[in-house]
């Protein structure tokens, strides 16, 4: 075989083997970031975990800063099959650590959101949520939507630390 041959069936190899590559790689697995679905945080006052764990919110919307200690989408239900799902969400948790060891409930926030792989395991963020359902005075804030957020850190300084 000359070099030309040689050269075009080592092209021709490597764009075969491209396309079968690109065939087997599943939805978000391709390496490109998840878009944004959610405007950014709402001016909204700020709360602490402390204030949603003595269930001392006053407002209905607010903002809260928070660590994703993990993602979860529903998996797909056959049609017809009665599934049982919470609902596509994250928890956050105010501290680094929420993803390494076990969180009480009075330490987590579980906030539903709608494409919630926008969101990186361990990122800090600044969320605008409000809340889910009735609460009575006192009674801790377990759960919120997502109506904004921002990123205030990146994924690299929790891994760090």
């Amino acid at each position: 075989m000359n070099r030309v041959t040689i050269f075009f069936t080592f092209c021709l190899l490597c764009l075969s083997f491209g396309v079968v590559a690109t065939a087997f790689q599943k939805d978000g697995d391709a390496g490109q970031p998840v878009q944004r679905s959610y405007p950014r945080h709402s001016n909204l006052p700020t709360l602490d975990f402390k204030a949603l764990k003595d269930g001392d919110v006053k407002q209905e919307q607010f903002n809260v800063e928070g660590y994703v200690a993990s993602v979860y989408e529903c998996p797909p239900c056959p049609e017809g099959a009665q599934c049982i799902c919470l609902g596509d969400h994250v928890i956050i948790t105010e501290t680094k650590g929420g993803d390494k060891s076990p969180v009480g409930p009075g330490e987590r926030l579980i906030i539903f959101a709608k494409n919630p792989k926008q969101f990186e395991k361990g990122r800090r963020y600044l969320f605008s949520v409000k809340l889910v359902g009735r609460k009575k005075a006192g009674e801790r804030v377990k759960y919120a939507e997502l109506i904004g957020y921002d990123i205030l850190e990146s994924a690299t300084t929790f891994l760090k630390m």
